[in-house]
């Protein structure tokens, strides 16, 4: 703003000297025109007083002219730069919220996971035991379902910590929307927002992507409640979600500033009633919502989706009218195939006897773990702290550590694993925390330890590792 105005202040400043000297030179001719000025030449050239001095005129009009010329490009370059500087410190405001919303978020985050676990683990446990009514059954199902909510706010707070790690895997954002449009959470959104329709255009051939299964999962949930909310305003509201391939070959490509090369593009679009101008800049704040809060969500569903593009490399592009909005998503192309998965049964988890030291500074944890662990099938002890683990792995050998990573005010998983390793060089682990998988877990994977499962986990996640890691 302030260079705008020094440019329009410069602008009518030099105009005035213009029509100044231009009077100045009329005013000079009418004089020796009427007062009969001697007229004498110039530099010999026989140019008369009055003619000489209109030369000058016209020699100054046009060196001002050029002085303006170069002054509107100089101050044209200071007002990009200085646009340019502007949109860089709103990016810089919004970094800096998100990650001081990350601090937050990783900070409360092992703690809440560790209380969640025994409201969205233990139900399941108990909902294995034979003879229970079908009352209690539903109990415990409510139960169950209301902690994996609560987790998946607390997943959502993570997603926005930056320097939380992602496991990254070669997927298809096809097989993505297709796994989800299958889900119990898709058709809730469709008995919710009956009124809306919604399309599904999946292109032939989609490239691969590497990237976070269940981070791009919750970016294209967040992204259809969002449109269905939208559409809903609509008597017949649509929301049509589309992928395709997509080449960018200039270096930068429409408003979403995207590098040369190949990417994959995740659309989706909605005819609602738009991005009003004044929200644009806000829509992917932390808690911002047009709507009253709790009504719609937490007001992290945008920011999930800003922050899980970052992390896969990728870039968002929002166009919005007052005929609807479309969010296009772009995610780096990659050449790797997609690994066929398992599914498996719990009787297919289950163990054979073998000896598992639970290792974790929290009595319930080691309740939940335990009880989960007994009941596929192990034999199972636990330690309440890494020293003590330690004592009791040097007298008695076990097949698995399931390790905690975050233990106080006793050493922490990884210094527990790497003592261990010292005694038992070829020691197994799984390796368990209510944080995001951080440095100390990919140390102690680089010692040799196995899989990485978040709390609250389920009985299948953990019976996976366990089996997985056991059969190495």
């Amino acid at each position: 703003m302030l260079i705008y105005r020094q440019k329009k202040i410069l602008t009518w400043f030099f105009l005035l000297l213009l029509v100044i000297a231009l009077l100045a030179a009329l005013v000079t001719l009418f004089l020796a025109e009427v007062l009969n000025f001697q007229r004498t030449p110039l530099l010999d050239l026989g140019i008369s007083f009055p003619l000489a001095y209109t030369v000058y005129v016209g020699a100054f009009f046009l060196l001002g002219a050029a002085i303006i010329f170069i002054l509107a490009i100089l101050i044209n370059a200071l007002e990009v730069s200085g646009k340019k500087q502007a949109t860089l410190e709103k990016k810089l405001v919004q970094l800096e919220k998100l990650n001081n919303m990350g601090i937050l978020a990783g900070s409360v985050a092992h703690d809440l996971n560790n209380i969640l676990s025994g409201i969205a683990t233990y139900p399941e446990v108990l909902l294995m035991e034979e003879g229970l009514s079908p009352r209690m059954r539903q109990g415990l199902s409510i139960i169950k379902d209301s902690g994996q909510k609560a987790s998946s706010v607390v997943s959502d707070l993570l997603t926005i910590s930056r320097g939380a790690k992602r496991e990254m895997e070669v997927l298809n954002i096809n097989s993505v929307i297709e796994r989800y449009m299958g889900a119990a959470d898709f058709d809730k959104i469709k008995d919710t927002y009956q009124q809306v329709q919604i399309e599904v255009v999946l292109a032939p051939e989609l490239r691969n992507i590497k990237g976070s299964y269940f981070h791009i999962e919750k970016a294209v949930m967040n992204l259809i409640v969002n449109g269905a909310q939208e559409a809903a305003q609509r008597e017949a509201g649509q929301v049509t979600i589309s992928t395709a391939n997509h080449r960018v070959e200039d270096s930068v490509e429409g408003g979403a500033d995207l590098p040369s090369g190949d990417y994959v593009m995740l659309s989706v679009a909605d005819n609602g009633s738009g991005i009003p101008e004044e929200y644009r800049e806000k829509i992917f704040d932390p808690f911002f919502t047009k709507k009253a809060m709790g009504r719609s969500g937490t007001g992290l569903g945008l920011t999930v989706v800003w922050n899980t593009v970052q992390d896969h490399q990728g870039k968002v592009r929002v166009v919005s009218s007052k005929e609807g909005s479309r969010f296009e998503l772009f995610f780096p192309a990659w050449d790797e195939l997609v690994q066929t998965g398992k599914n498996n049964s719990l009787a297919e988890i289950k163990g054979q006897g073998q000896r598992i030291l639970i290792v974790d500074d929290l009595a319930n944890q080691r309740k939940i773990a335990g009880t989960i662990l007994k009941n596929l099938g192990y034999q199972v002890f636990a330690a309440a702290d890494g020293m003590e683990a330690v004592a009791f792995v040097r007298e008695n050998p076990v097949d698995l550590l399931v390790l905690d990573m975050v233990m106080e005010p006793s050493i922490s998983g990884l210094e527990t694993y790497q003592r261990i390793k010292k005694i038992y060089p070829g020691q197994k682990a799984i390796l368990v925390s209510g944080h995001s998988k951080s440095e100390e877990v990919l140390m102690a994977q680089d010692l040799g330890a196995g899989a990485f499962v978040k709390k609250p986990y389920t009985i299948v996640e953990m019976g996976i590792a366990v089996k997985e890691e056991l059969e190495k």
